[in-house]
């Protein structure tokens, strides 16, 4: 038994280990820092270039929503209806055959927009007469 007591190895305490493998240690930890550092920039520039990749994608799908509305909206305007909307609602214009009616609360107010009425349709009459006119000059000379 004694031969086999000797054999036995000897703790190292942590000082002798650290005098021993301090240069291995601090090698070791200076890999580990700067593979970490230079993978934990890249792994940073990924997660931003992630979320500019999601906040692109979510401004692509509301472009490509805008652009189908404006084609709706392009498609609208070129037709009959939408073009007799306008001239009736910004322009006040009618189709000859068409009756106005002119819903009011008083007879004051009946009477004003009787009289507005008269005075736009007198307007359009000169402007159409002077219209006419200009345009038969033009023909002349």
């Amino acid at each position: 038994m004694a031969k086999h007591s000797q054999k036995r190895k000897r703790r190292l305490s942590l000082a002798d280990w650290l005098a021993k493998n301090g240069i291995r240690l601090i090698v070791m930890i200076a890999i580990v820092a700067v593979v970490g550092t230079l993978y934990g920039t890249k792994i940073t520039k990924i997660v931003q270039l992630e979320a500019q990749k999601k906040t692109l994608e979510a401004q692509l799908v509301s472009e490509h929503k805008r652009a189908e509305r404006l084609d709706n909206e392009l498609k609208s305007i070129k037709s009959r209806h939408y073009v007799e909307y306008i001239a009736h609602k910004n322009l006040g214009l009618v189709y000859p055959d068409e009756q106005i009616v002119i819903q009011v609360k008083s007879q004051k107010e009946a009477k004003k927009k009787k009289q507005a009425a008269v005075k736009q349709a007198k307007a359009f009459e000169k402007e159409k007469a002077a219209s006419q006119s200009s345009s038969v000059q033009g023909v002349d000379q």
